[in-house]
């Protein structure tokens, strides 16, 4: 006994062995997200108190971060203007070094004559 199988049957078969491979791992997928959103439920519940509690601290959170961040603005802003100052400080006094130390020098010599 001769039995003749085409192409087109021999693909068919393909293609419905692969199709129902593709299901099988599309269930096995939804079996999984399913298997994580009741994961994912059981810990809301589980930590709803402090998931609320946490939500009605975060105004408070993000105001003491605002004073924060204000607070460290305006000292970093006191230290520029220090460091202007002793910029301004230090134009002033380099010449007015220089004419003592000119001074100082004519005197160091007389004594050591």
């Amino acid at each position: 006994m001769e039995i003749m199988i085409s192409l087109k049957d021999l693909g068919m078969v393909v293609l419905w062995v692969g199709l129902a491979a593709m299901l099988f791992f599309l269930a096995l997928l939804f079996k999984r997200l399913n298997d994580t959103v009741k994961r994912i439920n059981k810990m809301i519940d589980e930590n709803g108190n402090n998931i609320g509690r946490t939500m009605k601290e975060v105004p408070e959170i993000t105001k003491n971060i605002n004073n924060i961040t204000n607070e460290a603005n305006n000292g970093v802003n006191a230290v520029k203007g220090i460091v202007k100052n002793v910029a301004v400080l230090n134009k002033i006094a380099r010449p007015a070094a220089k004419v003592v130390k000119k001074k100082k020098n004519p005197s160091e010599k007389a004594k050591n004559d």
